[in-house]
């Protein structure tokens, strides 16, 4: 299942009124992120666990740059103060 496909399903299955588990629905908490390195239009992240990520800069705060601190929860994303 991809996560669009997750969403899409959460959304309608709240709306029908049914409650979620939130045992193993990825997304429900906090994911902290480093950013590595900006090449071009994307961002390499590294999550505090390791784990690497690439995401567009279109879809990152203004202000992000080389050694940013960033807080994704609930599909938004924030920009920390260090």
């Amino acid at each position: 299942m991809t996560a669009a496909h997750g969403l899409r399903w959460a959304m309608r299955t709240e709306r029908r009124g049914v409650r979620l588990r939130s045992e193993g629905v990825r997304g429900m908490g906090p994911i902290f992120y480093t950013v590595r390195r900006i090449n071009g239009d994307y961002a390499e992240l590294v999550t505090d666990e390791g784990q690497e990520h690439s995401i567009t800069m279109f879809l990152l705060p203004e202000g992000t740059t080389v050694g940013s601190r960033l807080k994704l929860e609930n599909f938004q994303w924030e920009l920390l103060e260090l």
